[in-house]
């Protein structure tokens, strides 16, 4: 007998995978910028903004879904918190709307797609300054 997913299920990872893919857009699109621009200082203090709004955004959208696809109580601000604050509030909101042990898989996987962010970031700029000198 197979079990079929519930729609509900369906469409959270595909809201999540959005998110992740507009975010890794956008970090992509920043360290391609980064090798191309020539004021350096002024750049990296334009892109550290695009991507900040950028995580802002994605973790507050991300995180109004989450708790109205998981946690059975309203979160109240929440989401907002965890916006402007990531590195502490991400962890309360997770705490707040899960078991401990799914919170924490749920940082676990948070801090590894931080990292992948970063990565491509990295990976993008690299690649833009190998092109630029090609």
């Amino acid at each position: 007998r197979q079990v079929q997913e519930s729609p509900v299920r369906r469409m959270h990872m595909t809201y999540t995978r959005r998110i992740l893919l507009s975010l890794a857009a956008v970090y992509m699109l920043c360290g391609w910028a980064l090798a191309f621009l020539r004021d350096t200082s002024r750049a990296a203090g334009l892109l550290d903004f695009v991507l900040g709004v950028a995580t802002m955004i994605a973790v507050y959208v991300w995180c109004r879904a989450e708790a109205r696809r998981v946690s059975p109580r309203p979160v109240g601000r929440w989401p907002l918190w965890a916006a402007i604050f990531p590195p502490l509030f991400l962890p309360v909101f997770l705490f707040r709307t899960r078991a401990k042990g799914a919170a924490l898989v749920a940082i676990g996987k948070g801090l590894g797609c931080y990292v992948g962010l970063l990565s491509l970031m990295l990976l993008s700029a690299f690649v833009a300054v190998m092109v630029r000198m090609s």
